[in-house]
């Protein structure tokens, strides 16, 4: 909880300054991480040093810079060669806004609500769950990272999916893994619990159906939630899990059993990106292949 306006503006520089390097660096992983598909090869690529044949001239010390030093090199870069996008400058300025947006919504100046505001509450969050009485600044920074990282991983994979249409497994696994383990460790970060539920309707639907008199649970949420809060954690992001993986299944086989042909790329796996992206090296193939007929006929 922040008091100070003169601290929270300056917070809020710092996170955005911290956003445009971040948004460096996401560029970098958005142009990188589709050229293979496993993950740990992926992410080697991400963070080699970029290696071209021919001689360059050693690098200006602002082209390390975000924005500006992006932005002087848009084009064909005369020091590495390598083509730089005319949106990577204004990406990292839209990464930098993201930085101070969220955190602007989920730790609101004090004068602001404070907590009492945040964009991530509600009756049923953790607070309420389990009767806290002030929240830590160590929680609401590790939260405001957790889904800060969320963030960041939807937007390399928005422009991956733009450039290619497809999002690599360099993207989504280590967003699995963080949000399995960020759950079950991070107690509280969950918007909603894994189960709840309206006992007033519960007992209005009770001489409807008689079964219901033995329905597990009888209160808002179960008693288990409440006793062991890190098997909740971890149980919040399995059904998260299961059940985006389930829609994203629905989708495939009913689209297809509709429409007769492929409906959604195979999730999460790796033979949807590498599927899509041999296509692409299979029909550059067959050309190369009638190319040299062709010159061998003639």
């Amino acid at each position: 909880m922040i008091a100070d306006p003169t601290v929270y503006a300056g917070l809020c520089l710092g996170l955005f300054l911290l956003g445009l390097f971040a948004g460096r660096f996401l560029n970098r992983a958005i142009l990188r991480l589709p050229l293979h598909f496993d993950v740990i090869p992926a992410w080697k690529a991400v963070f080699a040093t970029e290696k071209r044949p021919g001689i360059y001239p050693p690098d200006r010390w602002y082209h390390c810079l975000p924005v500006v030093g992006t932005a002087s090199l848009v084009g064909r870069s005369p020091y590495t060669g390598r083509r730089i996008l005319a949106r990577e400058p204004w990406l990292e300025l839209l990464n930098g806004s993201l930085f101070v947006l969220a955190f602007v919504c989920m730790m609101p100046l004090e004068s602001w609500g404070a907590t009492q505001a945040d964009c991530l509450r509600s009756p049923l969050w953790a607070g309420e769950i389990y009767h806290w009485g002030s929240v830590s600044n160590v929680f609401l920074w590790s939260r405001y990272f957790y889904f800060l990282f969320l963030i960041e991983t939807l937007f390399v994979a928005t422009f991956i999916d733009f450039d290619l249409w497809i999002i690599p497994d360099g993207v989504t696994f280590p967003a699995m893994i963080v949000g399995i383990i960020g759950q079950t460790l991070g107690v509280g970060f969950f918007l909603a619990p894994v189960w709840f539920q309206d006992p007033n309707l519960l007992q209005s639907l009770t001489p409807v159906i008689p079964a219901l008199q033995w329905w597990p649970v009888q209160k808002s949420i179960p008693e288990w939630i409440i006793h062991h809060p890190v098997l909740h954690g971890f149980s919040v992001s399995a059904v998260g899990f299961l059940v985006g993986g389930g829609i994203v299944w629905a989708v495939r086989i009913i689209g297809g059993l509709i429409l007769q042909r492929e409906a959604m790329g195979f999730p999460l796996l790796k033979g949807a990106d590498r599927d899509a992206f041999f296509a692409e090296q299979e029909a550059a193939a067959t050309k190369k292949k009638k190319k040299k007929k062709n010159k061998k006929k003639k």
